[in-house]
């Protein structure tokens, strides 16, 4: 859905212009554009159906915490081959909450081997607030 959306929304633009894009974000555009109606149409239904769900058992005072990544943050000057093989593992937990509609918050919170691993937390539709009060609390050492 997301590379449909960027599609329809710049393609014309692209198409006239040329722009350079990296790697990824080239790729993201050309997926976008190859998405027929049909599969953007269960797309959106899929995303409804998942929001009524989540909604129905995640409340205002509800959080749900997992990790922001399936391993720590890669090393400085890690290879662009590398980060690819990485960048679907970390797209299926960073893109809960967009596609949920909710809001995320990801606090570094460990170190592994010396380096940085995040957690997030994830709250309901407008419970934005509590989130920013437990990272806060989370960054002054407080439970």
């Amino acid at each position: 859905m997301q590379g449909r959306e960027a599609w329809a929304t710049f393609g014309d633009w692209i198409d006239r212009n040329n722009p350079r894009f990296g790697f990824e974000v080239a790729d993201n555009f050309l997926r976008g554009f190859h998405v027929d109606d049909a599969a953007l149409a269960a797309g959106r239904n899929f995303l409804v159906a998942r929001r009524r769900e989540v909604a129905q058992w995640l409340d205002r005072e509800t959080v749900v915490a997992l990790p922001t990544t399936p391993f720590p943050a890669p090393p400085a000057g890690c290879s662009r081959s590398e980060m690819w093989t990485r960048r679907q593992t970390v797209i299926t937990l960073t893109s809960v909450a967009g596609t949920l509609g909710t809001p995320q918050i990801s606090i570094p919170a460990a170190q592994v081997d010396g380096l940085p691993a995040g957690l997030s937390i994830l709250g309901a539709q407008g419970a934005d607030g509590l989130l920013l009060q437990l990272a806060r609390r989370y960054g002054e050492g407080g439970e």
